[in-house]
């Protein structure tokens, strides 16, 4: 099969592959006037929380990361917590941390710790931390960038006879068979 086509199933599923979880979104308000230490600090304190032994502070963490990555209009500076995003999706136990701290990355628009991932997810052991990371990489960088990797091909392709069938209903709903 083309390795163009089998990275452009992972591409149509970028952000339909992660489930509800984590897209969940909240209103949130920055503390009124937007005062300079809260911008300057507030990416240091994710950081730490990222790395919390408290599995809900890192899921806490998360949540705020993508929220404030959506939000065009801020001025808070997340470029500390990309670091820690790395590290928890080499290291945490929780799939669910891993594959979320995927799309914080790509949210972002972490470049280079984005693509970094292109090495981990030949190790990772979860199926669908795979598949979400493949998706993210090629909706990032392009089919032609990741079909350069032959790992990264052979990997879609194992994902593909797998899980060859995807069925998507409704914006958050993925069912793969």
């Amino acid at each position: 099969m083309n390795p163009h086509r089998i990275l452009s199933f992972f591409a149509l599923a970028t952000l339909l592959a992660i489930p509800a979880q984590a897209q969940h979104t909240s209103s949130f308000a920055e503390p009124a006037g937007e005062p300079e230490a809260f911008t300057r600090f507030f990416g240091h304190q994710l950081a730490t929380s990222l790395g919390s032994d408290v599995e809900e502070i890192r899921f806490g963490a998360l949540d705020l990361v993508m929220q404030y990555a959506r939000d065009a209009d801020t001025r808070v500076d997340l470029k500390p917590a990309v670091p820690a995003l790395h590290t928890m999706y080499r290291r945490d136990a929780v799939e669910q941390c891993r594959y979320t701290s995927v799309a914080a990355l790509h949210a972002l628009g972490a470049e280079a710790e984005l693509w970094r991932l292109a090495d981990a997810v030949l190790a990772e052991p979860s199926e669908r931390v795979q598949r979400i990371t493949l998706a993210a990489l090629v909706d990032r960088y392009g089919i032609e960038s990741v079909a350069q990797n032959k790992d990264l091909v052979r990997l879609a392709r194992r994902l593909m006879k797998s899980r060859p069938h995807v069925e998507v209903g409704g914006p958050s709903l993925i069912t793969m068979n």
